[in-house]
């Protein structure tokens, strides 16, 4: 954790937006995920996920909605949906069955009102494999224990409630396994009374949990983990777990804790709990996730290492790294993720509104940046104290107090190195920031700048880089006409690329069947190209200005793949047009020289 030591107006940003945030109709549709089956007066959390007409999440959605529950009354009737998902906790009273609906998009779900379903007490130790549910209501009044070689099954719809403060270890295995329908709930009894939290400690077995919700848990101090000084609701050591569709909200304490482990997490949301995650020498693996509000968005600034993600060393005997990819960080009171010597790797990310860093890495080993936004932070990159090696590749970096820092608060000393090429960083208060408290100074080739638009007096003469007003649209692409368009060293455009296109396909309008390697290339490198039938070719390449610098004609070149070297020794640094001219055809290429 670092933080700037000033902090100056944000300025008016002038970026094109195509489209409208908030802009929503009934072709939207909200999937309700919430309990089948309620008490007349019940605690429930609903979670809404607005999806396309491909079942992709609509990340074009953000803002307040209300959630309709004629004849039942919620005593929290407003959803807070950011790019495209949300969450609410609240409590239900309805005299009958009811539905519901989000204000303004398609989508309900019935809820049915059930006054007698039988509880069953559940404490002590279980010996033996056991299934509960589907549709029952456990009340755990004291700690429970799964033992070793002991699996416990909690099927779809099952309410598992606990008295203030307790717990469930897992010294065996759990394996929740919900429905979108009809998710498992874990909850207290009485909502002003958090219960404890799920210990797994089993290092010969794995646990598995989907569509679940965990609510109103984390309070038992004598649980304490990490960071924050609060009980992690899931805590997993020397063990393995697998979260899939899962719901951790509104919990005092953190949500997940582990140590010396396998943490899946698969399509989750993680919000307003004290810290999203902790994690001390674990392999982590993200995806499709939601980390938001941490530990909640009151508006009161806090400064307990309360970070959406917390990563620190590395899991024994592996080179492995760690895996965050296609996640949502928005909105904490420190860092959204912060690596403390751990390896991860973060891809196709967004991150927004952390009061410290976005992404903070410090210590040693390494953190990779790939095809990622930060927006909106006090510092949105950083590589603080210690030796950390920070890998930054087609990323945007704007609206931030400073987009790219080497150095942080602490006078400990800052030895490690930041490298970033393919990235736009603009609008920042300092767009680049080296500075090292313990030197006093900026430390010297701690910054390795290329391919990028800088917009800073510093580094826009670092090779390729360039100066410029990006024109971007909602998620952050550049459009076209803008500067940096076609100007990264693959070929593709500066900042953010399009995942499901891959980095490489904007740059075959016709088709795919022309590349050079290598791109860059310095000198020389080789044309490669596919005919699907016979065909007269010509291969042209131009430079920057329009001028033309290599010209062949080949005649009834049969079909099949070919290669044709290109050695242009003095062609300068820059960018260059490949075009292959068949009988039918116009294929163009974008390469770099360096």
């Amino acid at each position: 954790m670092a933080y700037h030591p000033y902090r100056k107006n944000i300025g008016l940003i002038f970026i094109i937006l195509l489209t409208i945030q908030n802009l929503f109709s009934q072709n939207n549709h909200a999937e309700i995920i919430t309990k089948q089956t309620v008490k007349s007066e019940d605690l429930t959390s609903i979670v809404v996920k607005v999806r396309n007409e491909d079942q992709s999440i609509n990340t074009s959605i953000s803002g307040s909605f209300q959630i309709m529950a004629s004849p039942a009354v919620l005593d929290n009737d407003v959803i807070k949906i950011i790019r495209g998902v949300g969450s609410v906790t609240t409590m239900v009273y309805a005299p009958g069955d009811f539905n519901l609906s989000i204000n303004g998009f398609s989508g309900e779900k019935t809820i049915s009102v059930n006054n007698s379903i039988p509880v069953i007490q559940i404490e002590g130790q279980i010996s033996i494999n056991t299934s509960w549910g589907p549709d029952s209501i456990i009340h755990i009044n004291n700690d429970l224990t799964i033992n070793e070689g002991t699996v416990l099954t909690i099927n779809a719809g099952a309410n598992i409630v606990f008295g203030e403060k307790i717990n469930l270890f897992v010294n065996g295995r759990l394996n929740i396994v919900g429905t979108p329908g009809k998710p498992v709930f874990f909850q207290p009894s009485n909502p002003v009374e958090p219960w404890g939290g799920v210990s797994f400690a089993n290092p010969n077995d794995s646990s598995s949990v989907e569509n679940c919700f965990f609510i109103y848990g984390g309070d038992n101090e004598e649980f304490i983990f990490g960071h924050s000084n609060s009980q992690p609701v899931l805590l997993i050591e020397n063990s393995s777990l697998s979260l899939i569709n899962t719901y951790i909200l509104d919990n005092p304490g953190k949500a997940i804790g582990g140590s010396i482990s396998h943490v899946k997490l698969g399509d989750c949301v993680i919000s307003r709990c004290d810290t999203g995650g902790e994690y001390a020498s674990c392999l982590v693996d993200f995806s499709g996730s939601y980390f938001i509000n941490m530990p909640n968005d009151d508006g009161i600034p806090i400064d307990d290492d309360n970070d959406a993600s917390y990563f620190s060393g590395l899991y024994p005997n592996t080179t492995q790294q760690s895996e965050i990819n296609n996640c949502v960080f928005v909105n904490g009171k420190d860092d959204g993720i912060d690596h403390n010597g751990a390896n991860l790797n973060i891809k196709d990310c967004w991150i927004e509104g952390f009061d410290h860093e976005g992404i903070a890495a410090s210590n040693a080993n390494n953190a990779s940046v790939y095809n990622t936004l930060v927006k909106d932070c006090e510092q949105g990159i950083e590589a603080g104290y210690g030796e950390p090696n920070v890998i930054i590749d087609h990323c945007v970096l704007v609206n931030n107090d400073v987009g790219l820092r080497f150095g942080d608060s602490y006078n400990w000393g800052c030895e490690g190195h930041i490298g970033i090429t393919n990235s736009i960083m603009y609008g920042n208060d300092d767009n680049i920031w080296n500075f090292d408290i313990l030197t006093q100074g900026p430390v010297e080739d701690a910054i390795d700048v290329s391919y990028s638009m800088t917009n800073d007096i510093e580094y826009d003469n670092y090779p390729n880089c360039i100066v410029g007003t990006p024109v971007f649209d909602e998620n952050y692409f550049l459009i076209t006409g803008s500067p940096g368009i076609g100007l990264a060293t693959d070929g593709s455009n500066l900042g953010l690329v399009d995942p499901n296109l891959g980095v490489n396909d904007n740059l075959f309008p016709n088709n795919e069947n022309l590349w050079v390697s290598p791109n860059p290339f310095k000198g020389s490198t080789m044309i490669n190209f596919i005919l699907y039938n016979s065909a007269d070719v010509l291969l042209q390449v131009f430079d920057n200005l329009g001028n033309l610098i290599f010209r062949q004609d080949i005649a009834s070149l049969q079909a099949g793949q070919h290669s044709i070297p290109f050695n242009c020794r003095l062609v300068n640094r820059g960018l260059y047009l490949f075009v292959l001219s068949t009988n039918n055809q116009i294929v163009t290429i974008k390469v770099i020289s360096h």
